[in-house]
């Protein structure tokens, strides 16, 4: 069973090496264990919701909704007509007969072009509602998304403890059991096969310890990773150093 393994713990060590923007061959994942990690020694039961606009899918969300709305009043104004007075106009004031020459159709052409071409700007901003809609639509599915992963984690974290202290459990046990039957062979009132059963009993207990333990951790990255970051972390530290003599 080693060498599967070993091919998971290099591919995994390859994907911290991306994460870390550093190729394969210039990441060290050497001396790495379990013991070294840490977990939190606390998680809030209710964690503030403004937190969870850390993640970059709601960010994303946010601003399209922003610019579906820049949009709607982009393809509003476009339906009034404008009226732009050029320097040449402006240059004939002085000479009434020059107000009616040219520049008063290319004015009027201004005046008139959007009430003539009011059916396509109109389907423009109706479609520019539409995408709005889609949008909001999109956030707030975008933001139901977030609290359900930040539930789905919570729940998680909160089923492995119980059944990381059941695994432990279960591991200590087998762990004094084994030592038992060590003296009891010593003192003659046990076999070999006993012991190697025992021994056999406590490693499969230590593997599923392990297995627990590590789920543990895994779902602990994904609350960092549903609340776009580990910015609750520091609340919390700082109201244990205050609550602390």
């Amino acid at each position: 069973n080693v060498p599967p393994l070993e091919l998971q713990r290099a591919n995994a060590a390859n994907r911290l090496a991306t994460l870390l923007g550093r190729y394969p061959s210039e990441f060290d994942a050497g001396g790495f264990t379990l013991d070294a990690l840490t977990l939190p020694t606390e998680i809030p039961v209710a964690l503030p919701s403004e937190l969870v606009r850390r993640r970059p899918d709601i960010a994303l969300a946010e601003t399209q909704l922003a610019i579906a709305s820049a949009n709607v009043g982009i393809a509003s104004a476009n339906q009034f007509p404008s009226l732009v007075l050029t320097a040449r106009l402006g240059t004939q004031a002085d000479r009434p007969s020059g107000l009616f020459e040219q520049d008063i159709w290319s004015i009027g052409a201004n005046l008139t072009a959007p009430l003539l071409d009011g059916g396509r700007l109109s389907a423009l901003r109706k479609a520019s509602l539409a995408s709005y809609d889609l949008a909001q639509a999109n956030y707030r599915v975008a933001v139901l998304e977030a609290f359900r992963d930040v539930a789905d984690t919570l729940a998680a974290i909160e089923i492995d403890s119980r059944g990381l202290a059941a695994q432990h459990s279960s591991y200590r046990l087998a762990i004094e059991n084994a030592g038992l039957v060590e003296k009891r062979f010593k003192a003659g009132a046990a076999n070999v096969f006993e012991v190697r059963q025992a021994r056999l009993e406590a490693g499969l207990a230590q593997i599923s310890f392990v297995q627990a333990l590590a789920k543990r951790y895994a779902n602990t990255a994904a609350l960092f990773q549903a609340l776009g970051g580990e910015g609750w972390l520091t609340p919390v530290a700082a109201e244990t150093a205050a609550a602390a003599p």
